[in-house]
């Protein structure tokens, strides 16, 4: 994963709060923070698996007169809404991973080899407000230890069809793990699905930074970097007749953090993340037809939006995507804050505005 400076990222946030407050952005259309901590009845804590933790959770940005998100569109998405997440606790941060479960469930990853559950308080509008009854656990490896240093760079996450458990992607010691839950409480190590001495010549901080599931049992995890010169980027797809290889093309200087499924048309949506300390933080929202993901192919997405910090983003590495109630898409974003002091936990909801609602 790519580090920004702590200096450009605190001009970043400053750039974007400014930016934010002249009203650029919109806050959901909720006046209050919202906590979740001891005094709510956490599922998650009620688990020696877990533990619980108070988040924070403060709008980003402002709002219209009627509390209504002010108009903002970026290409095909529209700002639906976002908040800046904080906790007390110490492992809170550094999520490069993110999906929505059923049950108005939210999970996240840590690059630190740690999870995040909680419920999400949604609005009319599909964008998440705050988080409650939330917990956190260590991501453990084969023994039932927790993981740590290089054995734990923890990167990215998927669900596999069906609830069959999930899946990670890590970094440094480079590796797809199969892991059970969450939904029986526990999230348990069951095997390793894909590594060895295909991907060992991907760089230590810039590999299986994304993992999606497509039709079928097929997986989909393309590499933030590569260990060759070019503008493609290595990827690998699980098919019937295992692992084979294929690519990614990004834009100049942008690297895939996450993807996400939505089965609905089949689509995969993709962000991209770009750092330069004169440029700050950008990100790049992509989309591609998951059945353009075969072996031997060039994946040649399109471009949806691009982001920075005018937009009120950070470091965004986590994405996920929702049908609505009324058949429209939203896209969610969170950051890795690299447990920096100068950077924030974001968590955005983006409207796609070229997947609108049923007639």
């Amino acid at each position: 994963m790519q580090r920004p400076a702590a200096f450009p990222a605190c001009l970043m946030a400053a750039v974007a709060a400014c930016s934010l407050a002249a009203c650029s952005v919109a806050a959901p259309a909720r006046p209050e923070d919202t906590k979740s901590g001891e005094n709510d009845a956490s599922e998650a804590a009620q688990s020696d698996f877990w533990s619980t933790i108070e988040i924070t959770a403060t709008p980003l940005g402002g709002s219209g007169p009627d509390g209504a998100p002010v108009p903002l569109t970026v290409g095909k998405l529209r700002y639906a809404g976002g908040a800046v997440l904080t906790s007390p606790d110490k492992r809170f941060g550094g999520f490069s991973g993110l999906r929505l479960l059923p049950g108005q469930k939210l999970l996240a990853l840590s690059d630190r080899a740690a999870w995040l559950i909680a419920r999400y308080e949604m609005t009319d509008n599909g964008a998440i407000t705050g988080l409650r009854d939330a917990g956190m656990a260590p991501v453990t490896g084969a023994d039932g230890a927790a993981l740590s240093g290089a054995e734990g760079d923890t990167e990215s996450l998927e669900l596999l069809p069906g609830g069959a458990g999930l899946v990670v992607g890590f970094e440094r010691r480079h590796r797809l793990d199969a892991y059970t839950g969450p939904a029986d409480g526990e999230i348990a190590y069951t095997r390793t699905l894909f590594g060895g001495e295909v991907v060992a010549a991907l760089p230590g901080n810039g590999s299986l930074e994304s993992v999606v599931a497509l039709s079928g049992d097929s997986l989909l995890t393309i590499a933030e970097d590569a260990p060759y010169d070019g503008p493609l980027r290595p990827a690998w797809i699980r098919t019937g007749d295992g692992w084979q290889e294929l690519a990614y093309r990004p834009a100049n200087r942008f690297a895939v953090t996450d993807m996400a499924h939505d089965p609905a048309t089949g689509d995969v949506y993709a962000v991209e993340r770009a750092f330069s300390p004169l440029r700050g933080v950008r990100a790049r929202i992509t989309r591609f037809a998951g059945a353009t993901a075969v072996p031997g192919a060039v994946i040649e997405p399109e471009e949806l939006a691009r982001l920075n910090a005018f937009h009120g983003i950070d470091n965004m590495e986590g994405l996920d995507v929702l049908r609505q109630p009324d058949g429209s898409l939203r896209l969610y974003l969170i950051s890795d804050d690299n447990f920096n002091v100068a950077q924030r936990t974001v968590l955005m909801s983006w409207a796609v505005t070229d997947r609108p609602a049923r007639d």
